[in-house]
């Protein structure tokens, strides 16, 4: 936004704020409204209260209205419902040992894991192909919606492990179709 468009947005508000004044001394609280005022700026004499108030107002709601549209622009919206990483990035054939391993957005092929501590922030798909496992074996997660996903689904299991029932994990295709996940 151009500044001289800024300058007259803020004359707008200045407008506004100077037709409630107007309404709250049409309503007889024009005494309230210079007690408010004076409490708020005592060193002021009162000659000046009105005028440096509907200024300063004016020029920090021209301020707020210039800054919110550029805040909304630059604030990121995500939607859950696909990846963030598009493209997937083939690991073959990596031995991993006693580390962290990011991998979202891989896939794994004939790579061998001992000791390590998987890390996935939610971003993209994952798979393993032909690949083995030894020791132990951690899931570290920094997203919430996994961290919930996670603890719903231990909840679920060992509570239907105890009348001998199975949990099925869904999820769903792009057209809303429920597909079991893999």
């Amino acid at each position: 936004m151009a500044f001289w468009e800024t300058i007259k947005r803020g004359m707008e508000w200045l407008e506004h704020v100077r037709t409630l004044v107007q309404i709250l001394l049409a309503l007889g609280l024009g005494d309230a409204l210079k007690v408010l005022l004076a409490t708020h700026i005592p060193s002021m004499p009162n000659i000046w209260l009105t005028p440096i108030w509907l200024i300063s107002s004016g020029l920090l709601l021209a301020a707020m209205a210039w800054m919110v549209p550029k805040l909304a622009r630059t604030r990121q919206r995500c939607d859950l419902t696909k990846w963030q990483l598009t493209e997937q990035k083939t690991v073959y054939g990596h031995l991993y040992l006693n580390e962290k391993v990011e991998i979202d957005g891989k896939i794994f092929d004939h790579c061998r894991f001992s000791n390590v501590t998987l890390v996935s922030h939610g971003l993209g798909p994952v798979e393993f192909k032909e690949s083995h496992f030894n020791g132990d074996l951690g899931l570290l997660t920094d997203n919430m919606a996994n961290k919930a996903f996670i603890l719903l689904v231990t909840v679920l299991q060992r509570q239907l492990a105890q009348s001998g029932k199975q949990l099925r994990l869904m999820g769903m295709d792009e057209h809303g179709n429920l597909v079991p996940l893999q």
